[in-house]
Parts: structure tokens; C-alpha cells; sequence
């Protein structure tokens, strides 16, 4: 079994006795360029040599020949081939899926159907022009996606720009691979725009390997504006910076998107983006998720997920093709329920003296603690301390979230009023009189949610069982498709 073939180049091992790629040789080939010259090189690469310059050495150091071959992960797209290599024995004894899934085998990139239902609603959304079977891999939800991407395209060292707040997984997944995190302030405006400066920003992209973000963003849901997007894919081309874009709450937005990232030219051949069904479906049970990408960088997130995780089990991506098939009526009736709930929070919040940050998408509030003088942590842990009612301190989504908490309300009504009472008590008695506030403004009833209840016990061991309010969850509630499945 071999590496690259880069010039015959090859060193004996003196234990083994065998053949093994010179892996420091072939590295520095591929990092100064030199290897998308060799004609064995554009071969592998199907005349794409120059996506080599992404690719980790993880991606590098793997054996090819055998992770390429078509005997090693067999697959077959077409109806009519009897898949008789990696075909399960039905057990009629246990239940069992349709016969169609037995005989596919295992697909490496995720069954067929679910690609192409993936890739036609993201063209309508994107104006992009995908490929399903070279350009989407199904993935174990969006963290998932995050892992695979990380360890194709990222080596101990590097370096990858985040906004500050962002989600707290682009920097634990960064810095457990060594690499090094560079922050970029950014903001929410009154009309719910993200902004960031744009001088930091582009001195932090200098030398970087890649750029995360999320789009809504996390945990406040601002929104990029156009020409913030064109900033971003510019200074992304310049320096030659891989862009990976979460989209989990792009279902939230109130508004449309006047433009994609993927619609601007620069970013072509370098956007990676991220999805799952988690947050925009409440199917987080599932764990079914995807990434999209130019065709070689698929090919090397394909290979990395083939070595490194347990794939999407062909039941939930069949689970999953059913809930994107399904009609999204009953998801308007949920949104409408979300605003209005995110209206009365706000109005509430802001009469207790708890400004939140102006935003209409997605199911959290971003709120400032700092007119009580507490930061986000302190906040948190004191309220879950004297009132059982337990939200996110902000300082884990970056250093600007020191003096904030995040609020979900995506829990039901009920939850939520007593969580909102809990709290109204709690500043009363420790801060000053709270004027009382009818419990108006939730009025639709939201389907059976799924919420994260972490008990007093579990939290911690030796205190005795309470009534816990967790008002904070890190995917919305309701299960709006449930009946599609």
C-alpha cells in the first residue's frame, strides 16, 4: 500500500523491510507547489492539482491507492445493480427497513436521494450549480461537519479566523487540533446586521489557513449584509483562505438574504458549507448533517471521514430524506410563534433592565448583564444557584461574551413563563423593585418539544433533586416535522 507517488521517491523502512512514502519529502513537495507539476499528481487529483495547497497532512500522509479504490468502499448509484458485496441478511425478527436499504451497502458520501434533495434546495437558496454525486457529503450533523473539515483541511499551527461572539465549537475543535484561533470584534446593529471592522479583519486574515463563521451567526443571529459578504470573499481570495460557513439557523431569517456567500465569484473553489436537520428541523436526534464543497475538496472530506467517524446510519438518512421532502407549512406557523415570543421577551427584559441584543432570527436572546454589574457567568451561575433557572454564560461563545447570557425560548410556554417569573423574583430581591408584567404576547401553542433538562442532581452529585427550569437549550424545541417520519 502506498502514499503519493511524487517522482518515485521512496525511503525502506529498516524494521518492516517494506516501501514507505517519504512523507517530509512529499509534504514539502505539495506545500511549495512543486507537486501539481508531476503527472501522476494531476491524475489523482483529475487535473484539480491546485485544491493540493487545502489539504492537511492528514489528507497527504493517507494511503490513497487503497482509500481511492473502488473495491475498498464499493458503491453503486443505480437501481438496477444487485449490491452483493456488503449486503446485510434481512432478520425478520428485528424491525427492518425496506429492502432497497439492505442491498445498498455502505455509500461514502450518503445515500443518493439524500444528496440531491440537499442540493437542489440549496441551489434555490444559493444560486450555486451542485453536484450531487461529487459535491455533498452527509455528515454526523454539523458537528460532524465541522470535525471532518477541520481535520482535512487543518494542520497543528495554523491558523483560523473566527468573529467574536461565535460558536464555542470553532474554537474547542480548533485549538484540540493545535491550531491557533484569531478573534475578529464584530457586532449586531438595530436592523439586526452583523458588523465587524473591516482594518482587523483584514490583518487577521493575513497567513490564515481558514475562516470560520456562521451565518445567521451564533449565538445572537446577526445577519452579514451584502457588502460585508463581498469584503469577506475578497480578502478570502487574496490571502488564499479556505471558507467554511455555518448555516444552521438560515431557516430562522425573517427576511431573505439579498445575496449568498456562494453567489460572489471569489469564493468559488474555496466555501465549504456547513448544515443539518438539529436546528432548522428540531431533528437533532438524527444526527444527519452535510457538507458541500467544490468536488476535490469533498474528495479528501470523504477520505478523512471514511478513517475517522462512524458515518450517518442509513436509517436516519432515510429518516432525514422524509423530513426534507416534507411540506414546511407547519415551520411558518412555528416561526410566527418564535417572533412573537421574541417580541414579548425583548419588551419584558428590557422593563427588568436587561437590554437584548436587536436581532429577528433564530430561537436565543443575546442579553446583556452589565447594568447589574454581574458578568454572563456570574448571572447564570447565581440564578441557577437561588432559582433553579439555568442559562448560558456568554463567555463561553468568545471574549465579548463576558457581560452577556444566552436565553432560548424555544422551550414551551409553560417552561418559559415560569422561567421569566423565577427571574422577575430573583432581581427583586436582590436588586430593586421589578415591576410586574402580564404574561402577554405568548399566546400559539408551540408542538411536544424537545428540551435539555439538566436536574440539580446531575449538575451536581451530592445536592438532592430540584425543580429545574433550563430555559437555555442549544437546539429549538419543537419537533415541527416529527409527523413526516
Amino acid at each position: 500500500m502506498r502514499g503519493m507517488d511524487l517522482g518515485g521517491v521512496w525511503v525502506r523502512d529498516p524494521k518492516e523491510g517494506t516501501l514507505v512514502a517519504a512523507f517530509l519529502w512529499t509534504k514539502f513537495l505539495v506545500r511549495t507547489g512543486i507537486a501539481q507539476w508531476f503527472p501522476s499528481v494531476r491524475q489523482l487529483m483529475q487535473q484539480q492539482p491546485e485544491y493540493l495547497r487545502f489539504y492537511s497532512d492528514r489528507v497527504i500522509g493517507a494511503p490513497l491507492d487503497a482509500l481511492l479504490d473502488e473495491a475498498t468502499f464499493p458503491e453503486s448509484n443505480s437501481p438496477d445493480v444487485l449490491h452483493l458485496d456488503l449486503a446485510a441478511p434481512r432478520m425478520e425478527a428485528m424491525p427492518s427497513r425496506p429492502l432497497r436499504m439492505q442491498e445498498i451497502g455502505r455509500m461514502s458520501r450518503g445515500i443518493p436521494e439524500l444528496r440531491q434533495v440537499i442540493a437542489d434546495q440549496t441551489e434555490r437558496n444559493t444560486e450555486m450549480s451542485i453536484s450531487a454525486d461529487d459535491e455533498i457529503l452527509i455528515t454526523p450533523g454539523a458537528t460532524g461537519a465541522l470535525s471532518i473539515a477541520l481535520d482535512s483541511f487543518l494542520n497543528p499551527g495554523q491558523s483560523v479566523v473566527v468573529f467574536d461572539p461565535t460558536s464555542p465549537l470553532f474554537s474547542v475543535g480548533v485549538r484540540s487540533r493545535r491550531g491557533r484561533i484569531r478573534t475578529v470584534p464584530a457586532w449586531v446593529e438595530s436592523d439586526g446586521r452583523l458588523r465587524f471592522p473591516l482594518d482587523r479583519f483584514a490583518k487577521a486574515m493575513r497567513g490564515a489557513r481558514m475562516l470560520m463563521l456562521a451565518d445567521p451567526a451564533i449565538p445572537h443571529g446577526g445577519c452579514l449584509a451584502s457588502e460585508d459578504l463581498e469584503q469577506i470573499a475578497w480578502w478570502a481570495k487574496r490571502h488564499d483562505v479556505l471558507i467554511y460557513l455555518d448555516e444552521t439557523l438560515a431557516r430562522y431569517r425573517t427576511i431573505p438574504a439579498t445575496r449568498h456567500l456562494a453567489a460572489i465569484p471569489e469564493t468559488a473553489g474555496r466555501l465549504l458549507l456547513a448544515n443539518s436537520l438539529g436546528k432548522s428541523h428540531g431533528q437533532g436526534a438524527l444526527r444527519a448533517g452535510w457538507l458541500i464543497g467544490a468536488k476535490p475538496l469533498i474528495r479528501a472530506a470523504t477520505l478523512t471521514a471514511g478513517l475517522n467517524t462512524a458515518g450517518v446510519p442509513l436509517p436516519c438518512q432515510e429518516m432525514a430524506l422524509s423530513v426534507l421532502r416534507a411540506n414546511g407549512d407547519r415551520f411558518a406557523e412555528l416561526q410566527q410563534t418564535l417572533d412573537s415570543r421574541r417580541r414579548y421577551l425583548t419588551e419584558r427584559l428590557a422593563l427588568l433592565g436587561l437590554p437584548a441584543t436587536p436581532t429577528g432570527v433564530g430561537y436565543s436572546l443575546w442579553i446583556s448583564t452589565q447594568p447589574l454589574g454581574l458578568t454572563g457567568r456570574e448571572f447564570a451561575t447565581r440564578l441557577l444557584r437561588d432559582k433553579r433557572v439555568l442559562l448560558g454564560p456568554g463567555d463561553v461563545f468568545g471574549p465579548s461574551g463576558l457581560n452577556f447570557v444566552r436565553l432560548s425560548f424555544a422551550a414551551e410556554d409553560g417552561r418559559l413563563r415560569e422561567g421569566m417569573t423565577r427571574m422577575s423574583e430573583w432581581l427583586m430581591e436582590n436588586y430593586r423593585q421589578v415591576p410586574t408584567i402580564p404574561n402577554a404576547g405568548i399566546t400559539e401553542p408551540v408542538p411536544e418539544p424537545m428540551i435539555d433538562r439538566v436536574s440539580a442532581s446531575e449538575r451536581n452529585p451530592s445536592s438532592a433533586e430540584g425543580d429545574d427550569v433550563a430555559v437555555e437549550s442549544p437546539r429549538p424545541a419543537p419537533s415541527i416535522l416529527r409527523t413526516a417520519v
